[in-house]
Order: C-alpha cells, then sequence, then structure tokens
C-alpha cells in the first residue's frame, strides 16, 4: 500500500504485505512477511512470519521466524519471535520475549502482558 494510503481496519489474508502508509489496525498474516517501509505507520499488533521495521509501529509484534528493525524504524509495544536483530539507530521502547514456544498454539507460555 503506497505512501499516501490509510487504513483504518484489520488486514488478514494470504500474501505479503508492504505498509508505505498507514495503518489503524491489527496486521494478521501468520504464514507470511509483513514489511513497514521506512514512511509506513502502524497503531496496532502484528502477527507474521518474518517482520520488517523500518518505519514506526505502536503495538505487540509476534514472528513466527524473524523480527528485524532497521535503523530507521522504531517500535513501542511486546515483541515475541525466536530470532530478532536490531539494527544501531533503531528505537525500541519494548519488551523481547525470544523463548518461542510456538506462537499462538502455545500461547500460555508465550504471551506477554497487554499494554
Amino acid at each position: 500500500m503506497g505512501a499516501t494510503i490509510a487504513i483504518k481496519g484489520d488486514i488478514a489474508g494470504k500474501g505479503d504485505v508492504v505498509v508505505s502508509g498507514t495503518v489503524e489496525g491489527s496486521i494478521d498474516l501468520a504464514d507470511h512477511r509483513v514489511t513497514v517501509e521506512a514512511t509506513g505507520r502502524v497503531k496496532g499488533d502484528i502477527v507474521g512470519k518474518q517482520v520488517q521495521i523500518k518505519g514506526r509501529v505502536i503495538g505487540d509484534i509476534e514472528a513466527s521466524d524473524l523480527l528485524s528493525v532497521s535503523s530507521t524504524g522504531t517500535v513501542k509495544g511486546n515483541i515475541v519471535a525466536p530470532r530478532v536483530a536490531v539494527e544501531d539507530g533503531a528505537k525500541c521502547e519494548c519488551r523481547i520475549d525470544m523463548n518461542f514456544g510456538g506462537g499462538r498454539d502455545a500461547q500460555s507460555a508465550t504471551s506477554l502482558p497487554k499494554k
């Protein structure tokens, strides 16, 4: 979705998504890649297989494979992922849980308190 697009509502489906605009709602693409570009803003939770943050996210993030936050990225929320990469310069105000027990199926082992 382009930089001038704003969505209010949840996004779910089968396929990768690249957010260059604004999303106010959750993004649930558990088996796919979610990328928030440098111009992207998400206010809501994100679930994906691989999640890459270059823009700003306010919400919890669950990645079943890898979460990466680039030097231009900002995350405010809880993170659950088995692998986390944070570049120098990234801004994170979050709690990180890398003791990943299988995501939603093992939520009692990995669930983090809501803000």
